[in-house]
């Protein structure tokens, strides 16, 4: 019989738990997303783990052992990682990797929060609620400020990790939903509200913006179409296209940034019109056009 598996994504990102075993973990292009790299870096050092080359300091004690969850599960074809290796990979971009810079406080707060357990985290955002039910009644349901006091103290330290404020915002959000929904219309309705777009000194523009710069500069009369800057953008390595299925089971395209992107392009949150939910997106420097080639 396969074990039944609770998923919820979050802007993109995947998050698993087993029913029986509240085991947890997350997806290869989730963890990217939630690190803040190109699913390709994951994949790579996923691929070093395995075979022991190339492996940081910090990470070398998952070296050589199965870090999938493994048995009798499947979903859908995923990889599901396992939750201490997300919170290890995780702790090694918010601290270790050249590219992010943190102090002695923000490290202390973000390995404060990992000691409490990334399994917690998950299972906030699952909804799971499994095992704790078996050791507290219904009557002993926290107020929605006690809920909140605890996950401002969960979240909130991985602001100074480098994880996006207001993706943090959205999980509490998407978890207050699940542990108070009497508050879930309330919730709801701020969630879509929020304009989940970190600050960014350099301005970045969708490719339906970029086709309009284009055909501006270029003296075109009508813009080019999205699809067409896309096409261009994965033509030049910038960006991979993946075709997923979402809770209803239709297939929908999400564009993945590479790790070439990463010069030109930045993932970012946006809140979808018209729902509740959350999406990763890429947006662009406008030099990205003079990088990609587009059919006259």
């Amino acid at each position: 019989m396969m074990s039944q598996i609770i998923r919820r994504e979050e802007g993109g990102v995947e998050f698993f738990t087993l029913q029986e075993t509240g085991e947890s973990g997350m997806s290869k292009s989730g963890l990217a997303r939630f690190c803040g790299v190109a699913q390709s870096t994951i994949s790579e050092m996923l691929t070093n783990l395995a075979i022991g080359n190339r492996v940081p300091e910090c990470l070398k004690p998952f070296a050589g052992i199965d870090f999938l969850l493994s048995g009798d599960i499947d979903y859908k074809g995923a990889d599901i990682i396992k939750d201490d290796l997300c919170a290890a990979i995780i702790e090694y971009y918010a601290f270790e990797s050249t590219k992010h810079q943190n102090s002695e406080v923000a490290k202390f707060a973000y390995r404060k929060f990992a000691k409490l357990g990334i399994r917690s985290f998950i299972h906030t955002m699952t909804g799971y609620q499994g095992l704790t039910a078996t050791v507290k009644s219904i009557n002993e349901k926290p107020d929605i400020n006690t809920s909140l006091y605890l996950l401002n103290s969960l979240l909130d330290p991985l602001t100074n990790a480098g994880v996006d404020m207001r993706l943090i915002q959205s999980a509490k959000i998407s978890a207050l939903a699940v542990q108070h929904p009497e508050y879930q219309q309330m919730l709801a309705a701020t969630k879509e509200n929020l304009v989940l777009m970190s600050p960014d000194d350099d301005r970045r523009y969708s490719p339906t913006v970029l086709g309009e710069m284009y055909a501006e500069k270029h003296g075109r009369p009508l813009p080019v179409s999205p699809r067409t800057i896309n096409k261009a953008l994965q033509e030049a390595g910038y960006q991979l296209a993946e075709y997923r299925h979402n809770s209803k089971g239709k297939q929908v395209l999400q564009w993945n940034l590479t790790a070439e992107g990463e010069e030109f392009g930045k993932i970012f949150l946006e809140a979808a019109q018209g729902c509740n939910k959350t999406l990763s997106v890429i947006r662009w420097l406008p030099a990205v056009l003079d990088a990609i080639a587009i059919a006259q």
